[in-house]
């Protein structure tokens, strides 16, 4: 559907204003990624991003950005946008 494309690269580019201060790389390539995928009329493969880093630097934050640009009314809930944290879906076993 080429009007839900439109709206959702139009959601990232706003989206980009959104993702804060301090995120340099986050802000300059991770819109071109999703804009660059979204725009595929057949992708290949699917588009996986893998943020890392240390607690507290925005990770969580920039992936429930880009679950609203992409999916505006389910988020993060979408069944479509699987979203892992690795201490809660994948425990270190004590």
């Amino acid at each position: 559907n080429s009007g839900r494309v439109r709206k959702t690269v139009h959601n990232l580019t706003n989206t980009r204003k959104e993702f804060g201060f301090g995120q340099h790389v986050v802000i300059d390539i991770v819109p071109k990624i999703l804009k660059s995928h979204v725009l595929k009329e057949n992708p290949k493969k699917v588009l996986v991003l893998c943020f890392h880093g240390f607690p507290g630097t925005g990770k969580n934050y920039i992936t429930k950005c880009i679950a609203n640009a992409i999916y505006p009314d389910t988020g993060l809930k979408n069944p479509h946008f699987p979203l892992s944290i690795s201490p809660i879906h994948f425990p270190i076993p004590s």
